[in-house]
C-alpha cells in the first residue's frame, strides 16, 4: 500500500481502468504517490486562484474560468481517468498555466515563503498524529472468498475467452453482494475477478466483530449458491484475521506527506502582512 504496484501493475493484476485518477495513482504508486498528487492538484489550484485579483476585469473573468475549470477537474478525476487521458490531462494543465501566468500580473501583495522551525514542526507533528491514528484504530475482521464465477456453456467446453454470459453472471453475483455490504453496517464487501479472463472472483469480506464477518461470509455463500447451485460448494476461503484498515495502517505515511505539503508551499502570508504593517508605522514614525 506505501508503494503501489508500479507502472503497469494494475493491469497485470486484472484491474485495467479505476475510473478515477486518484485510485489509479493509489494503485501504480501507493500512498505516496496518491498523497502527492493531492498536493500537486491543490497547489495548482491555489496558484490558479491568484488570478482572480488580475488587473484587468477580463482577466480576472478569464481568471474565475479558469480556476473554476481547475476545481471541477480536481473533483471530477476522482470519478474518471482525468489524468490518465491525454485530451484531459492536457487542457486541466493548461488551464493551470494559464491561471499562473494570469496570477503573476495580479496586483496586491505577493506571499512570501520563508524558513522557520514552525515548517518542520508541522511535518513532525502530522507524522506524529498519524502514528496515534495508526496505534488508535479499531481493528476490523478481514477474509477473502473466491468463486469460479462461470457460465455452464463455458465450464462445459472451456473456449477462448469468456463468454458474454460469464460477465453477466459475474456483474450480477457481485452487485448483490456489494448491495447487502452496503446494507449491512460494520460490514464491507469488495468483489473483483482475480486475474483478467480467468473467471476466477475474489471477494474481500471486513467486519468490525468475527459475527458480522462469519453472517457476511454466510450471506456471501447463500449469494453465490442462488446463482451457481451445485457449483457454489467448489469456492474457497482463507482464514480470516485481525487487521487495520490501510488508510489508518498508512497514516504516518500520507499525513506526514501532507504536512510536507503545506511546510513546502504554504506561504507565510500573516508574516507578510505582519512586515508590511511594521514598514508603513516605521515610515510614518520617520517622517520630519
Amino acid at each position: 500500500p506505501v508503494q503501489g504496484l508500479g507502472i503497469g501493475g494494475l493491469d497485470r493484476a486484472g484491474i485495467p481502468t479505476t475510473d478515477a485518477s486518484y485510485q489509479r495513482a493509489y494503485g501504480q504508486f501507493g500512498v505516496v504517490g496518491a498523497t502527492w498528487l493531492v498536493v500537486t492538484v491543490a497547489v495548482a489550484i491555489g496558484a490558479t486562484a491568484r488570478s482572480l485579483r488580475a488587473r484587468s476585469r477580463l482577466g480576472r473573468s478569464a481568471g474565475a474560468a479558469m480556476t473554476a475549470g481547475v476545481v471541477a477537474g480536481a473533483f471530477g478525476a476522482a470519478s474518471f481517468d482525468l489524468f490518465s487521458l491525454g485530451g484531459s490531462a492536457a487542457v486541466f494543465w493548461l488551464l493551470v498555466g494559464g491561471g499562473v501566468v494570469l496570477g503573476e500580473q495580479a496586483g496586491g501583495r505577493v506571499p512570501v515563503w520563508r524558513e522557520s522551525a514552525g515548517r518542520a514542526g508541522v511535518v513532525l507533528v502530522a507524522v506524529a498524529a498519524g502514528t496515534v491514528l495508526a496505534m488508535a484504530w479499531p481493528r476490523q475482521v478481514v477474509g477473502t472468498a473466491r468463486y469460479a464465477l462461470l457460465s455452464p456453456a463455458r465450464e462445459a467446453v472451456d473456449p477462448k475467452p469468456p463468454y458474454y454470459g460469464d460477465e453477466v453472471l459475474r456483474r450480477t453475483v457481485c452487485g448483490e453482494i456489494e448491495l447487502y455490504g452496503r446494507a449491512t453496517p460494520g460490514v464491507g464487501l469488495a468483489c473483483r475477478e482475480s486475474a483478467p479472463l480467468s473467471g476466477i472472483t475474489e471477494i474481500r469480506i471486513a467486519a468490525s466483530s468475527l459475527q458480522r464477518f462469519e453472517g457476511a461470509r454466510d450471506a456471501v455463500a447463500v449469494i453465490t449458491g442462488r446463482h451457481l447451485g451445485a457449483r457454489a460448494g467448489l469456492g474457497s476461503a482463507a482464514a480470516p484475521r485481525w487487521v487495520r484498515p490501510t488508510v489508518a495502517r498508512t497514516a504516518p505515511v500520507w499525513l506526514g506527506l501532507l504536512g510536507l505539503g503545506l511546510a513546502l508551499f504554504v506561504p507565510a502570508l500573516r508574516l507578510r502582512r505582519w512586515a508590511v504593517a511594521t514598514r508603513v508605522v516605521e515610515a510614518h514614525l520617520a517622517r520630519p
